[in-house]
């Protein structure tokens, strides 16, 4: 995890995309796209500032849905569509998708 991206969270749909974007930031997935209010305010209680949705393409009014009513627990939010599974992207596209859609930064290794 980068240090510059050491206050934002992405939260996505599954362990293995969870997995795939830890190497650039603190991740949580919600092992589907159910979140209620108790694990939103676990996520919240972190120290993360901004929080990002970012739930499989097919979920992406979920993610609006679940931006919009628990965003507010986070100095930041946003909701974003990825054009596939976290999980099922190459290493470039994933670093390419999450610092153009989700503003991280991504440092390339050497």
């Amino acid at each position: 995890e980068g240090e510059a991206n050491a206050s934002t969270i992405i939260i996505v749909e599954d362990q293995a995309s969870a997995i795939s974007a830890s190497r650039y930031c603190s991740s949580v997935a919600l092992i589907g796209v159910y979140m209620d209010s108790v694990k939103a305010r676990e996520i919240a209680k972190t120290d993360k500032k901004t929080a990002i949705f970012c739930l499989d393409k097919d979920a992406f009014q979920k993610t609006i849905k679940l931006a919009n009513t628990y965003g507010s627990m986070f100095e930041k939010h946003k909701a974003v569509c990825p054009p596939r599974d976290l999980k099922d992207m190459g290493e470039q596209e994933l670093r390419e998708y999450l610092a153009d859609a989700c503003n991280l930064e991504v440092e390339y290794a050497t």
